[in-house]
């Protein structure tokens, strides 16, 4: 995951726009979502966000 959040921010620092990221675990992501978006258009007010899920293959999945 770490890996493809570099990537992005290669590609923006090499066609412009600056980025970041931020990562967020939570049992809801939804509400987890609207924090970090609330939390980075506080800090950079002319920003736009991306969001992913990781979904693992069921060999890969945390035992319950």
């Amino acid at each position: 995951m770490d890996a493809a959040l570099w990537q992005l921010e290669a590609f923006c620092a090499k066609y412009g726009p600056s980025a970041g990221h931020t990562v967020g675990y939570a049992t809801d992501p939804l509400l987890e979502l609207a924090r970090l978006v609330k939390e980075a258009t506080a800090k950079i007010l002319d920003s736009f966000c991306f969001a992913n899920k990781l979904i693992l293959p069921p060999s890969r999945r945390f035992a319950e």
